[in-house]
Parts: C-alpha cells; structure tokens; sequence
C-alpha cells in the first residue's frame, strides 16, 4: 500500500532520511510531499519530492 506521509510516519522519516532538516521534513509532510510505502502495515519505504529552484519538482 502507497499512501501520503503523516506526523506516524515522522519517527521512521526522520531515522532514515538525513537530508533535510527536522523542520523541512515536517513540512513537506504537511504538503502531502512524501508518499510512504506499507508492507504488512509497517513503513517499508518513502518517496519525497522537493522543488528546484522552488519550480521544478525533483
């Protein structure tokens, strides 16, 4: 199952992707910017997206 990312998903986001900072990753949540991928109901994987140059998504 796919679906967006929410504040229970922050904990497993936050462990595995150190690119952002805790205040953007809150953030891209916010705007329905991470997808999270379930397998037997646990986060298995996540997709977020950023804007380049605040225009082009990446």
């Amino acid at each position: 199952m796919i679906r967006y990312a929410d504040e229970r998903d922050f904990v497993f986001l936050r462990r595995h992707d150190r690119h952002i900072g805790e205040t953007e990753l809150r953030e891209c949540i916010g705007a329905n910017r991470v997808l999270i991928l379930l397998q037997d109901g646990q986060a298995a994987g996540w997709l977020r997206f950023q804007f380049f140059w605040d225009q082009h998504p990446f």
